[in-house]
C-alpha cells in the first residue's frame, strides 16, 4: 500500500508540473489546437486529475483504516497481557505469601 501510494504521488507531482507548463503556455496551444478545442482538451485534463486526486483520497482513507483496526487489534492485545499479568502476579503474591507464613 505504501509503494502504491508512493508511485501515485509521483505520478500526481508530474501531472501537476504538466497542468503548470500548460498554463504557462496557454496562448501557444490555443494557436494551434483553437480555442474551443483547447476548453474540450483542458476540461477532461482537469476532470481527469479531479479523479486522480479523488483515488488519492480514498487509497488514504483505505489506509487510516487499516491503521486503525491494527491500533485497535494491538490495544486490545494490550489488555488482555494487561490482564494476564495482573492475574499472574495476584498468584505470585498468593505463593509468596503462603511461603512466608
Amino acid at each position: 500500500m505504501k509503494f502504491l501510494r508512493s508511485v501515485l504521488t509521483v505520478i500526481f507531482i508530474i501531472y501537476l508540473i504538466m497542468t503548470i507548463i500548460m498554463a504557462s503556455n496557454v496562448d501557444e496551444m490555443v494557436n494551434k489546437m483553437g480555442l474551443f478545442s483547447f476548453f474540450r482538451m483542458f476540461r477532461n485534463w482537469v476532470v481527469y486529475g479531479f479523479l486522480f486526486v479523488l483515488v488519492l483520497i480514498i487509497i488514504d482513507n483505505i489506509r487510516i483504516l487499516t491503521l486503525k483496526n491494527v491500533i485497535k487489534k494491538t490495544h486490545l492485545e494490550i489488555t488482555d497481557l494487561q490482564f494476564k499479568l495482573n492475574a499472574f502476579l495476584k498468584k505470585d503474591r498468593k505463593k509468596s505469601d503462603k511461603k512466608d507464613t
